[in-house]
């Protein structure tokens, strides 16, 4: 499954992995948040996993939603 991207008020976007708790949908969230770790996109602030999505937190005078879904999506 693609990962669903879903802004966040305009500071935000959430990463949706899926609705089922599972190991291999929790390993994809923090894939993620150790890429994103290892190469910060301009702007990125926060990124917050959860068990099945996470929150990235940006500021949004220096990126938007559209830019930040092509660097992560």
């Amino acid at each position: 499954m693609e990962p669903r991207l879903v802004p966040i008020a305009d500071h935000a976007l959430l990463v949706e992995f899926g609705s089922v708790i599972d190991d291999a949908v929790t390993d994809r969230v923090h894939a993620l948040d150790r890429a994103l770790a290892a190469a910060p996109p301009p702007g990125l602030r926060e990124v917050v996993p959860g068990f099945v999505n996470l929150l990235i937190d940006f500021d949004p005078l220096l990126t938007d939603h559209a830019r930040l879904a092509r660097e992560v999506g």
